[in-house]
């Protein structure tokens, strides 16, 4: 079984900024130390879902699509609206969840700009 990454704290800010609300089994950060928590009730500072869960409520809710490629490096593309898209560049040397990571947030940012 593959083991999906967890978004960073910082994503978990701008998520819950841009309107996330944690789902029920889903970890969380504790504003005051960082770490990420179990479902307990009480650490719901920011949500810590997994970078696909981001992903998905990103496409169903705000109908922006985060892909990302790999034609020599990982290459991340967004699409949203009216055949709107922005690519981040590509990165040799990046894992592909550092570049998901990078357009989750980027996906987000376009979400707070609204």
């Amino acid at each position: 079984m593959i083991d999906e990454q967890v978004i960073q704290m910082s994503t978990g800010k701008l998520a819950k900024k841009a309107g996330y609300q944690k789902q029920w089994g889903e970890v969380a950060y504790k504003k005051s130390d960082g770490v990420v928590y179990g479902d307990t009730g009480s650490y719901t500072d920011y949500p810590a879902p997994r970078q696909a869960q981001l992903q998905g409520w990103l496409r169903k809710v705000h109908n922006i699509d985060v892909l990302v490629l790999r034609p020599c490096g990982y290459v991340c593309f967004l699409y949203w609206g009216n055949n709107k898209s922005m690519s981040l560049g590509e990165k040799a040397l990046a894992t592909y969840e550092d570049v998901l990571e990078e357009g989750l947030v980027a996906a987000l940012n376009l979400v707070l700009k609204k």
